[in-house]
């Protein structure tokens, strides 16, 4: 099983080495048009998203202090 972001899975479902049951949006993609979303697929409520985030080493750069600061 993998639960990952379309840029890392499509790929991968469009050569085979992946099959996709679903779509953890409230949506479907328009890349894989073809899959369902969770809920479709029958598993009301059920959501996967994604959350990135920008990392910094040794001491903070001022773009880096000006990021923190209007991110809260």
């Amino acid at each position: 099983m993998n639960i990952g972001s379309a840029v890392q899975n499509v790929p991968q479902v469009r050569t085979g080495k992946l099959r996709a049951l679903g779509v953890g949006g409230p949506h479907r993609l328009a890349a894989l048009p073809d899959v369902p979303t969770f809920a479709e697929a029958g598993l009301p409520g059920a959501e996967a998203t994604n959350w990135w985030s920008i990392g910094y080493s040794r001491r903070p750069t001022r773009g880096a202090r000006r990021l923190s600061a209007d991110c809260g």
